[in-house]
């Protein structure tokens, strides 16, 4: 099989392919943003453990020239295993001999929103995985919702938060290509579907973004500050919908696609240290570009293709460190 050079594709213009793809591959995974990283170094198999201490019972009393018994930590270990995604796209000689760059550019931007979207999906369900769950109007369950978000709900879900001794995030992952972080005002995080974003507005006291002091720290996707839970709200389409499986709908006036039972929405409320991030060291979204002929059995140099791959890994590191709040949204 004939073996791709560098005399095939120039070297910069693949470089900007993998630059292309992966920041919009980033810009697009919000779930994890908020996660303790922990990456994985390549050649040190497919797994790593997080390790989380638990509190200490307070402090006795000391007596005079008596030493206490002192304490032992409770320790935790989460075993994240690493997974990889990937897909690609074919070209023709006739499509690259008409269109070459404008098509690898287009291309590269819908892999690039493929993988963003693929990897923020995996993310996402490893969040809602926990066990805290908060179900609208404080039914017993999910097929008994009628209601969408409302303010004694999220007071409830801070309540929980705060009694867990939950600390609030500070500091989120960078959109860039790397794996640094940046600070952040101090708050809960609340993901919620962009179907919810009228009823989040609509609740007394919310604060949306147009209102706050300055933009400066305003997050992507973040559509206002709700203060009876201190939480700042982040909406996505990413965020996670079981159709038609609430309460009859009737006339509750939620929405419904083509289902006798309301849609119900799954908002995740979070703080620092529920959730780990474990990306392959060095080894994150990669483009492929292989060139006519490069691309499997091709006599004539009649196709090449576009691809990507990544490798991730998450795991909830503190059950009690956020909520899954399932509750309607209002049809507009």
């Amino acid at each position: 099989m004939q073996k791709m050079t560098t005399s095939d594709v120039n070297v910069n213009a693949l470089n900007f392919y993998r630059r292309n793809l992966l920041q919009r591959a980033k810009a697009l995974i919000v779930h994890d943003m908020w996660a303790d990283v922990k990456p994985l170094p390549k050649g040190s198999g497919t797994y790593q453990t997080f390790m989380r201490v638990g509190n200490l019972a307070n402090a006795p009393q000391l007596a005079e020239g008596v030493p206490p018994s002192g304490k032992k930590a409770s320790v935790n270990e989460f075993r994240c295993s690493l997974v990889q995604f990937g897909d690609f796209l074919t070209f023709t000689d006739k499509l690259k001999m008409t269109a070459p760059d404008a098509r690898l550019v287009e291309f590269t931007d819908l892999l690039g929103d493929q993988a963003g979207e693929t990897l923020d999906i995996f993310h996402r369900d490893q969040m809602q995985a926990g066990t805290q769950v908060r179900y609208a109007g404080d039914v017993a369950d999910r097929s008994s919702v009628t209601t969408a978000p409302s303010k004694a709900d999220c007071q409830a879900i801070s309540r929980i938060l705060d009694g867990n001794k939950t600390k609030l995030i500070k500091r989120q992952m960078n959109a860039g290509t790397g794996i640094g972080t940046e600070p952040v005002a101090a708050a809960y995080i609340g993901l919620t579907h962009t179907d919810c974003r009228q009823d989040w507005e609509d609740l007394a006291g919310f604060v949306p973004v147009h209102k706050y002091s300055t933009s400066k720290g305003v997050l992507e996707g973040e559509i206002g500050f709700y203060p009876p839970m201190r939480a700042r709200i982040i909406a996505t389409t990413q965020a996670k919908v079981v159709r038609g499986v609430g309460a009859a709908l009737g006339v509750t006036g939620l929405v419904s696609e083509g289902a006798a039972n309301i849609d119900v929405y799954c908002t995740i409320f979070f703080g620092a240290h529920f959730y780990g991030s474990m990306p392959l060291q060095k080894g994150g979204v990669d483009n492929i570009v292989k060139q006519l002929g490069n691309a499997g059995f091709d006599p004539l140099n009649q196709f090449g293709t576009s691809g990507w791959k990544a490798f991730t890994g998450g795991t909830i590191l503190n059950d009690n460190f956020g909520v899954r709040y399932e509750h309607g949204a209002t049809d507009l």
